[in-house]
């Protein structure tokens, strides 16, 4: 596809919404259904499309992914939820911020780089919806870089893809400059899985010359019209760069005041502030999370994580255990620049449960949330008196 016909489509895609925005449209509030055919060559143990809406702001992959709902009780209605509140926040009280157990089997790691997909605008008509999504979060160089779309036939009731249709778009930098112009086929071509499926796709790796115009966030833009004259558009983003430092797979572990010490080895290009956090798993699924942030400069080093024991002890299964996944973020930059996330064959010594510390860590501020729970507990009892 030329650029002119690229720069048409937008143009009357832009037309298009400019005469739909002039009627009334019902609100866009149930989240997309996502795709139920997995991305290709996703980043090692990025998760698939999951149709939740976009939030603002770049991920932050944290010690929040692992904590929880910050306060699921917010609007407690009695005394026994106050009660159970004031119970959940004791239990995460027993745990640093920086460990924690992980007890819904769902990898933190994975939860916070999980693809999201868009939705064309309502106000541009949700008969047909054009829905976006790239095979990853985030790219790390030169790793290449996968772009899907689709027309369904209407949102939110019939997700039936339409094969009838031609899509392009452009992708440009944080700075607004372009750095590609992209056509997406449906031809079974290239990284496309099935020819006609309706699913359209383009591959694309920056040349490394071009890297420095491609750090960071990169914006897309995704135009499309069916045979029938529908036009919309819709837009994704992701981040992509050459890691300022990288895990090199080396790995070692042992026991320290009764917590599990797993340290990385890294290596460092540019000096900055780095993220590391790590999951463990055993027999029966995942174990815990932990995470670290440090100030690191040039060179190779080993950084260390700690299991909290108490997780360990808990969780009453003993060792070996595998380092499930890993990941490494420079957080100097804002937002951060992520490198993928990698699963490892990596396998701890041999524990005992019981040879990890049955220490509580004590976070002051969620005991003290928890006694203000346990307070209105109080008051409701005594007020239903």
């Amino acid at each position: 596809m030329s650029r002119s016909r690229i720069l048409l489509i937008a143009a009357l895609g832009a037309v298009a919404v400019l005469a739909r925005g002039l009627l009334p449209n019902a609100s866009d509030t149930a989240p997309p259904t996502p795709d139920p055919r997995p991305p290709s060559e996703p980043a090692s143990v990025a998760a698939p499309a999951t149709g939740m809406p976009e939030t603002a702001g770049a991920p932050t992959p944290s010690r929040d992914a692992a904590r929880g709902p910050e306060d699921p009780f917010a609007a407690a209605p009695n005394a026994a939820k106050a009660l159970e509140a004031a119970a959940a926040l004791r239990h995460r009280a027993d745990f640093p911020p920086t460990s924690r157990p992980i007890e819904d089997n769902i990898d933190p790691i994975v939860r916070t780089r999980a693809v999201k997909e868009r939705l064309s605008p309502p106000g541009q008509g949700r008969k047909p919806t054009l829905v976006v999504f790239s095979s990853a979060l985030s790219y790390e160089a030169p790793s290449p870089i996968i772009l899907f779309a689709k027309f369904i036939r209407e949102y939110p009731g019939d997700w039936a893809p339409r094969a009838d249709a031609e899509i392009a778009g452009e992708l440009r930098n944080v700075d607004g400059a372009l750095v590609a112009e992209v056509e997406l086929n449906d031809d079974g071509q290239e990284r496309d899985i099935e020819a006609g499926d309706g699913v359209f796709t383009v591959r694309l790796t920056p040349a490394a010359e071009d890297l420095e115009r491609w750090n960071g966030l990169i914006r897309v833009k995704l135009w499309g019209e069916t045979a029938d004259g529908e036009r919309r558009s819709a837009t994704t983003r992701f981040y992509y760069g050459a890691p300022s430092a990288k895990l090199t797979g080396y790995y070692r572990d042992q026991l320290v005041n009764g917590h599990l010490q797993l340290e990385a080895e890294i290596e460092v290009k540019e000096v900055g502030e780095y993220r590391l956090e790590a999951t463990l798993s055993g027999a029966r699924g995942l174990l815990a999370w932990a995470e670290n942030t440090v100030a690191l400069a040039p060179g190779v080093t080993l950084v260390p994580l700690t299991f909290w024991g108490l997780a360990l002890r808990e969780a009453n299964e003993p060792g070996p255990y595998r380092l499930s996944s890993i990941a490494l973020a420079n957080v100097t930059y804002k937002p951060p620049q992520l490198n993928d996330a990698i699963g490892t064959a990596y396998l701890t010594a041999p524990y005992d449960p019981d040879a990890f510390s049955g220490e509580r860590y004590g976070d002051p501020k969620l005991i003290e949330r928890a006694n203000r729970y346990e307070e209105r507990a109080r008051r409701g009892a005594a007020d239903a008196r």
